[in-house]
C-alpha cells in the first residue's frame, strides 16, 4: 500500500490568493509593456535614436524583472532539490501541500530532486539569454548613435569650415 501525504487547507487558500494576485499583476504588467512598446514604435517614425534609447531602458527593466523572478524560483527549486535529496523522499518531510501526494522514496525521489535541479539551472540560464539580448540592443544603440554623430558631426564640421572660409574671405 502506498503512503499518501495529506493536503493543508490553509496552504491551499494561500496558493489560490497568490495565483490570483500574480494573474492580476501579470495582466497589468503585460498591458503596460504593450502600451510602452506601441509608444516606442510611434516614436521610431519621428526619432529613431530616442526610440532605441527607450527600448534600451525597457530592456533593462525586463532584464531586472526577469533576473528577480527567475532567481527566486531557481532558489526555491534548488532548496526543494536539496530537501528531497537529504530527506530521501518526495514530498520532503514537514512540507505543506496543496493537494494529496503519493510519497516517493529511493530512486524515484532522487530523480525528482535531479529534475528540480535541472529546472533551477534552466531558470538561471534565462538570465544569461536576457543579458545577451540587452548587450545586443546596447550595441545597436551605440552603432546607431555613432552613425548619427558621424552624419551630424561631418555636416557640422563642414559648416564650421565654410564659416571660417567666409570670415577669411570677408576680412
Amino acid at each position: 500500500m502506498r503512503k499518501s501525504a495529506p493536503p493543508d487547507s490553509e496552504q491551499r487558500r494561500r496558493a489560490k490568493v497568490l495565483i490570483l494576485a500574480a494573474l492580476i499583476l501579470g495582466v497589468f504588467a503585460i498591458r503596460a509593456a504593450y502600451d510602452y512598446t506601441d509608444h516606442l514604435k510611434a516614436l521610431a517614425g519621428l526619432d529613431l535614436e530616442v526610440s532605441l534609447a527607450g527600448m534600451q531602458r525597457f530592456s533593462i527593466i525586463l532584464l531586472c524583472a526577469n533576473a528577480l523572478v527567475t532567481s527566486i524560483f531557481a532558489i526555491y527549486f534548488l532548496r526543494l532539490a536539496r530537501q528531497i535529496w537529504e530527506g530521501g523522499q518526495f514530498p520532503p518531510p514537514n512540507m505543506k501541500l496543496i493537494r494529496p501526494a503519493t510519497i516517493r522514496t529511493g530512486a524515484s525521489a532522487r530523480a525528482i530532486a535531479l529534475l528540480c535541479l535541472v529546472i533551477a539551472l534552466l531558470l538561471l540560464s534565462t538570465n544569461i539569454f536576457m543579458w545577451r539580448f540587452h548587450r545586443m540592443l546596447t550595441d545597436v544603440v551605440k552603432r546607431q548613435s555613432a552613425v548619427q554623430l558621424n552624419r551630424h558631426g561631418s555636416t557640422a564640421s563642414h559648416h564650421a569650415q565654410l564659416a571660417i572660409g567666409q570670415q577669411r574671405f570677408t576680412a
